[in-house]
C-alpha cells in the first residue's frame, strides 16, 4: 500500500514540484478556474484525464481492505477511494 500510494503521489504532484523553481519565470497565462468547463465545452482530454483517475485509485481498492484486520464494508471503501482522489485534485 505505501509502494502504491508512493507512485500515485510521484506521478501526480511531480510535475508541480519541478516547476516551482521556474514558477515566477514564464509570461502570464490565464488559468481556468471553473470546474467542470472542460466537460461542457468538450475542450481538451478530460475523458482520458477521467479514465486514468479511476484507473490510478482502482488498486487503492482493492489494497485497502488487506491494511485492515476486519473487513470493511464497500461503502467504507468507496468514501476512502473518493476522499484519496479529491485529496490529490485538491492538491
Amino acid at each position: 500500500m505505501y509502494l502504491y500510494l508512493s507512485f500515485v503521489l510521484y506521478f501526480t504532484l511531480m510535475p508541480i514540484i519541478t516547476s516551482l523553481p521556474f514558477m515566477f519565470n514564464h509570461p502570464y497565462t490565464p488559468m481556468n478556474l471553473v470546474p467542470f468547463i472542460d466537460v461542457v465545452y468538450g475542450r481538451g482530454d478530460f475523458i482520458r484525464q477521467i479514465i486514468l483517475n479511476i484507473i490510478m485509485t482502482i488498486p487503492f481498492g482493492f489494497l485497502f481492505p488487506l491494511i485492515k484486520n476486519k473487513n470493511p464494508k464497500l461503502l467504507k471503501t468507496v468514501l476512502y477511494t473518493f476522499l484519496l482522489s479529491l485529496s490529490i485534485e485538491t492538491l
